[in-house]
C-alpha cells in the first residue's frame, strides 16, 4: 500500500451522532462522507422532514495510512472497520 494514496475506511460512531461525527472530523481537515436521505416523519400534530443516514452508526472518512490515529484523538470515533 502506498503512502501517497489515500484510503477510505468505516468509522463506527455512537448511535445518532453521524453527523456529528460529520462536523468533527470536517473542521480538523478530514474528508467525510455521510450518505443521507431525507424522510418525512409524522407526530400526532404535523410532519417534518428529516436528513437520516443510510448507514447508522458509520461514516466513511478518506484518510492516508499514516493519518489513522487522529480518529482516536478527536472522540468522535468509537471503533474503526479494517478490512
Amino acid at each position: 500500500m502506498s503512502n501517497n494514496s489515500k484510503n477510505w475506511f468505516v468509522v463506527y460512531t455512537k448511535p445518532r451522532n453521524e453527523l456529528k461525527v460529520l462536523q468533527r472530523l470536517s473542521i480538523l481537515g478530514i474528508q467525510v462522507y455521510v450518505p443521507t436521505k431525507t424522510e418525512v416523519r409524522q407526530w400526532s400534530d404535523r410532519k417534518k422532514k428529516i436528513l437520516v443516514p443510510l448507514l447508522p452508526s458509520m461514516v466513511l472518512v478518506s484518510l492516508h495510512q499514516n493519518e489513522v490515529c487522529l480518529l482516536y484523538t478527536s472522540d468522535a470515533a468509537d471503533d474503526l472497520l479494517c478490512v
